[in-house]
């Protein structure tokens, strides 16, 4: 008569997870490992090997740098993904953007500058910008 199956959602990922919501209001540095999804406002940068979902009523002001990420609410700053960055159909990005891919839905805002990073291309990780580099800048490999 039931289903008790479990629907998936998105924020279920098998890692360890964490979440920001609605209405709290953080200043300061996140780091670490697995998916994060916040909901509330940050002020400050974000840095995690894992998802990031910046839910509807979110905004983010601060550099993030994640392995993936889905935008339905609000950044501006910086923005580096190693692999997709999903702009959700509400979502609104503002400044740098240096990624893997970008999926940018019908709706969705972005107003800023795109580089796009092939797989085993440099990049300078203390500049965001790919390319060269004088013998003072720190690499690193995308994958």
């Amino acid at each position: 008569m039931f289903n008790n199956k479990k629907n998936p959602s998105i924020f279920d990922s098998g890692n360890s997870n964490s979440l920001f919501g609605k209405g709290t209001r953080i200043q300061g540095v996140i780091t670490g490992d697995g998916d994060i999804r916040i909901d509330g406002n940050l002020i400050g940068d974000i840095e995690i090997s894992g998802k990031l979902i910046v839910g509807e009523s979110a905004i983010i002001k601060g550099q993030i740098k994640a392995d993936r990420a889905e935008i339905y609410g609000r950044t501006v700053g910086k923005i580096h993904v190693k692999g997709i960055l999903s702009i959700k159909g509400t979502g609104i990005v503002e400044g740098e953007i240096l990624v893997g891919q970008l999926q940018v839905e019908q709706l969705a805002i972005f107003n800023g500058v795109c580089h796009m990073v092939l797989p085993g291309h440099l990049v300078d990780i203390k500049k965001d910008q790919v390319g060269q580099s004088d013998n003072r800048s720190a690499f690193s490999i995308a994958q």
